[in-house]
């Protein structure tokens, strides 16, 4: 899948907005909130291993026990996303945070199956 970027401005106007990603079974709109994104190290171990080793760019930084992920400097985060038209299920992958000074993206990375 190409990434694509969803966002990129400043903070106040990427959590002031919803954004629309195409669902890849009926390719209909399917609304997402950034806000409901939350970090990829709260995936179990098996999502992690099953889901990470597919993105293109990944970063993995150890900090301890800890690991962070990252994609073109953004952390990663993911969000469970249901299709309401024909209700597939999947965890989309996003790279979100602040790429530079008062410059913050939020990207699409990846959209996977959950069946």
């Amino acid at each position: 899948m190409k990434k694509i970027t969803l966002f990129d401005g400043d903070q106040e106007e990427l959590f002031a907005h919803d954004y629309l990603i195409k669902c890849p079974n009926c390719h209909e709109n399917i609304q997402l909130k950034p806000s409901s994104c939350v970090t990829v190290s709260r995936l179990t171990d098996d999502t992690l291993i099953e889901f990470l080793p597919k993105l293109k760019g990944l970063k993995t930084i150890e900090m301890g026990d800890s690991k962070f992920y990252k994609v073109d400097d953004l952390p990663l985060r993911y969000s469970h996303i249901n299709c309401q038209y024909c209700d597939a299920k999947y965890i989309g992958i996003f790279g979100l945070g602040e790429y530079q000074p008062s410059r913050f993206i939020f990207k699409m990375v990846s959209l996977f199956s959950t069946v």
